[in-house]
């Protein structure tokens, strides 16, 4: 089974000006046999400052829409833009070989303005295919992407992310056309970035994704509620529904002091939603691994117990254990780990 390499890459609009996507050409060569460079080494890892190769000056040269054939916009509205705070965190893009003839095709996500596949003719000029591919995606507000292959036919299919929209699975003929499974995963949730790994070493490539918000607290009018239990103040209800509420369970991390002189400070954090794991049975076809059931450990080698992360990027990475097994980092914007207010290496079985 082929296992490709997969580029997922993020970039952000915070306003509803169009964003045109143009590429970068790298300059002089950086190729060079590993035995010629002065390796350093340290405990697990070595390490070499990268020498250029050439007369050249090192760098990027932009090479401009009108030559390249891309003029993908990631379009947002003023209007979508102000009524939401998830939105403009913008959306992703895959990279990999869609037809098998050698040379690297790109695929844009946008939000539900049609997602764009780019067919690679070399020399740096690119056709838009994405009609004929299948994956325009317009009804999706998407977000991340990868080109990988999840069937094991050796050809690289596509899942697409989205907010709200689930996450959208693509199997590929081998010629550049795809055709969309009828699973989708993730379902109502805000999916933003993706990895890709065999966690469990059954030889199919496993799906997980880092979920956020489909919408934010801030986009509307959230009144909270208090009352006085045992002498201290906790929070009753959220707009006048309670905290068991499937709309408010486990989604407000409320902070309430007070110092003696009838002074309340109150504050609240936000939490993601879960992320999810999809180990992947054959084929492509994806059953969703609970956290509490053993496939995770938490920092002490034990069984999780408090339920998923919840983060906006995630990557996979190789052993960090000494174990042979695959390991996960995943991010906020602000801290690495398990919850806001405490750090959890997690490791996979």
């Amino acid at each position: 089974m082929q296992h490709n390499v997969v580029i997922n890459l993020l970039f952000s609009i915070f306003n509803p000006k169009h964003v045109f996507v143009s590429l970068l050409l790298l300059g002089p060569g950086w190729q060079s046999p590993a035995a010629d460079y002065p390796w350093e080494k340290g405990p697990g890892f070595r390490r070499a400052k990268l020498l250029p190769v050439g007369a050249g000056k090192e760098g990027f040269t932009l090479l401009p829409p009108e030559q390249t054939g891309i003029v993908f916009t990631n379009a947002l509205s003023e209007q979508r833009t102000l009524a939401s705070e998830i939105l403009p965190f913008g959306s992703g893009v895959a990279a990999g070989d869609v037809d098998g003839d050698g040379l690297c095709d790109l695929y844009f996500c946008a939000l539900k303005t049609g997602n764009r596949l780019y067919r690679n003719l070399g020399n740096w000029k690119f056709e838009d295919i994405t009609e004929k591919a299948g994956v325009g995606c317009t009804n999706l507000d998407a977000t991340g992407a990868a080109l990988v292959d999840i069937d094991g036919d050796g050809t690289l299919d596509l899942i697409v992310n989205s907010l709200g929209g689930g996450t959208h699975i693509f199997f590929n003929d081998g010629k550049g056309r795809f055709t969309e499974s009828k699973e989708i995963l993730n379902a109502g949730l805000g999916g933003m970035s993706l990895a890709i790994a065999d966690y469990d070493g059954d030889g199919w490539l496993d799906l997980y994704v880092a979920n956020y918000r489909v919408n934010s607290a801030a986009d509307s009018d959230v009144r909270v509620s208090l009352r006085t239990v045992a002498g201290k103040l906790v929070v009753a209800s959220i707009n006048n529904k309670p905290l068991t509420d499937p709309e408010w369970t486990n989604r407000f991390h409320f902070q309430i002091t007070e110092d003696g002189s009838g002074t309340v400070k109150f504050a609240k954090e936000e939490l993601g939603e879960s992320d999810a794991l999809f180990r992947n049975l054959g084929k492509g076809h994806f059953k969703q691994v609970p956290w509490t059931g053993g496939a995770f450990l938490d920092e002490d080698g034990k069984p999780t117990t408090m339920g998923s992360p919840t983060c906006m990027s995630v990557m996979t990475s190789k052993p960090l254990t000494g174990s042979g097994s695959m390991t996960g980092t995943v991010g906020s914007g602000r801290l690495i780990g398990w919850r806001f207010d405490k750090f959890h290496f997690l490791r996979w079985e």
